[in-house]
């Protein structure tokens, strides 16, 4: 025995479901952000004790949805300096902070560090230049 519903009776059923769908969804952003600033929070808190492999762990896990916040793409970038990750996706992470004024000075001691462990040291060298150039930011960095 088969039993077949016309297409109007499947769209009638199914329908509500999405609705549902759709309004849990809604909500689902508001919990994400949340959840996004404790894990900044603690990757920060993570880098600041020194756990820096763990510090870019955790930030990394929330990298992918925010590309363009310069205080994750800071901490994000040293934390795997610190850790001996990929130091040309921390030297791009440390130069987009930079881009939007965060840290400047600190980003550039980091970047500096990245650039001798690449032993490119040229580049390091115009990076921490711009460390003991720089007015009016006192970074008290501890690497």
């Amino acid at each position: 025995m088969s039993s077949s519903l016309s297409p109007s009776a499947i769209i009638r059923s199914v329908v509500p479901t999405l609705l549902a769908l759709l309004a849990l969804q809604a909500l689902i952003p508001s919990v994400s952000a949340q959840t996004k600033q404790e894990v900044l929070a603690n990757g920060i808190q993570l880098f600041n004790s020194g756990s820096y492999a763990q510090a870019a762990s955790a930030l990394g896990s929330i990298a992918s949805t925010n590309e363009r916040d310069p205080k994750l793409n800071f901490y994000l970038g040293a934390a795997t300096v610190m850790a001996g990750g990929d130091l040309d996706d921390a030297l791009r992470r440390l130069h987009l902070a930079q881009m939007r004024n965060y840290m400047r000075t600190e980003s550039n001691l980091y970047i500096g560090r990245a650039y001798q462990l690449q032993c490119e040291y040229e580049q390091a060298h115009e990076a921490l230049q711009k460390v003991l150039t720089s007015s009016g930011d006192s970074a008290q960095v501890r690497m």
